[in-house]
């Protein structure tokens, strides 16, 4: 992947290849790295949270209430 790998936790042997793959290449850890960094800075920005947030409350108050 660009920001990582998405390996089985049954597959302990492509868990290996990915490894030595970060362990063989500086340029392949410094890729992965800067892509990972990107995304948690994109994703996990308090500002960008507390949109989510915001949004996700606007969408459950403009549901109809529903009556016993």
């Amino acid at each position: 992947g660009r920001d990582g790998f998405v390996i089985a936790q049954d597959a302990p042997e492509m868990l290996a290849e990915r490894a030595l793959a970060l362990l063989a290449s500086a340029e392949l850890r410094g890729a992965v790295g800067a892509a990972a960094r990107e995304r948690a800075v994109a994703g996990f920005d308090l500002d960008a949270i507390a949109a989510r947030y915001l949004d996700w409350y606007r969408e459950v108050l403009a549901r109809p209430r529903r009556t016993s």
